[in-house]
């Protein structure tokens, strides 16, 4: 074969790639336009499983207007379902028809603990929801009332009471967590759940009708800046650590150091936003691009910011490669939650 007829040869190869390589971008670029025209003159519920006011609620209401400006034409309504410490609002999202139009901000650590520890009301199998984005990741705090005689770790250590603690409810993460680390602490401690949201968790400290209570940094943080709340620990990995507060990790040893490490680890997994199971490939990239690039819109950072709400955000896949890390890891925590249950 001379070089003239190999040259042509090659120009047919290369124009045959060319074209092979043009229709899929045009498929893909297909598919993609038909996903996000799906969501066009649609509402999408977008859940929180907590009564308005406390930062699940807030991260919603602050997302909805930037989910709507990276899916053009979708109207997101934000609804709050409480109850059952969260599990009622996550089940109603797991339930939801994955359609693309129904989402939700969970509480992970929470309901990795009811999964694993067996809790009844549990529907949600966390390995198969369509996770879409990590919102954030910041330490647990344990704090007190300021005005209460307890304002150290040592003043915790030498109290010959039992320490009353609000939560939000028996499936939340601050009711697990508390229980935990009292029982890491080896402090006797009596959870009084019910609370509708952090926010009247918090409160019912300041007001004496318990000693304290357990939640996110940010969630305490108007509380402790008005010198209301003290914060006496936290549960934080070692990057995310708040200068100032006891790590509890650096006062415990051995197998109660061990398991609170653990659940601090589930922590770092916060609060994200997944949609039901098996949702459509299509429509789960549209609702993981618009979500994460909402998370990094300068303009929703901004308003976080203002308002004293913390942004880590994580993509979508790579939560999901957590979340079955994360189930691994707490399948070995099954028998100490399994006694938390019964208590």
């Amino acid at each position: 074969m001379n070089s003239s007829r190999k040259n042509y040869y090659l120009i047919l190869v290369s124009i045959f790639l060319i074209f092979i390589l043009l229709s899929s971008a045009i498929v893909v670029s297909a598919q993609q336009t038909s996903a996000i025209d799906f969501f066009k003159n649609k509402n999408m519920d977008f859940i929180v499983p907590y009564t308005p006011g406390g930062g699940f609620d807030l991260y919603a209401r602050f997302l909805a207007p930037f989910i709507q400006k990276y899916i053009p034409g979708v109207t997101v309504v934000v609804k709050n379902i409480p109850g059952g410490g969260s599990l009622i609002g996550t089940n109603t999202v797991y339930l939801a028809k994955p359609d693309g139009l129904t989402i939700g901000i969970i509480n992970v650590p929470g309901m990795v603990f009811n999964q694993v520890g067996g809790s009844e009301g549990v529907i949600f199998d966390l390995e198969n929801f369509s996770w879409l984005a990590r919102v954030t990741s910041e330490p647990h705090v344990l704090a007190m009332n300021a005005k209460g005689e307890i304002k150290s770790v040592e003043d915790l250590k030498n109290t010959k009471k039992t320490i009353k603690i609000s939560d939000t409810g028996i499936g939340s993460d601050d009711y697990f967590g508390g229980i935990i680390l009292f029982n890491a602490l080896g402090i006797p401690m009596d959870p009084i759940p019910g609370y509708g949201g952090q926010a009247e968790a918090s409160l019912a400290v300041v007001r004496g009708e318990v000693d304290g209570t357990e939640s996110t940094y940010s969630s305490l943080l108007s509380l402790l800046n008005s010198k209301d709340l003290i914060a006496i620990l936290q549960l934080a990995n070692e990057k995310d650590a708040i200068e100032g507060i006891t790590n509890a990790v650096d006062i415990l040893e051995g197998k109660d150091r061990d398991l609170v490490a653990a659940v601090t680890n589930i922590f770092t997994l916060d609060r994200s936003i997944v949609a039901p199971p098996e949702m459509p490939e299509d429509r789960l990239k549209v609702l993981r691009d618009a979500i994460y690039s909402s998370l990094n819109d300068p303009e929703f950072i901004a308003i976080c910011k203002k308002a004293n709400r913390p942004i880590s955000a994580l993509e979508g896949h790579v939560v999901e490669g957590l979340i079955k890390d994360t189930m691994a890891q707490a399948d070995a925590m099954k028998s100490v939650l399994a006694g938390v249950f019964n208590q």
